[in-house]
């Protein structure tokens, strides 16, 4: 939930972190 919060902050980090998830 946390890196959904931060992504949504930085924008660009969303995607970044959708595959850091999924990694």
């Amino acid at each position: 939930m946390l890196g959904v919060i931060a992504d949504d902050f930085t924008g660009a980090s969303d995607i970044a972190s959708f595959w850091l998830k999924m990694a």
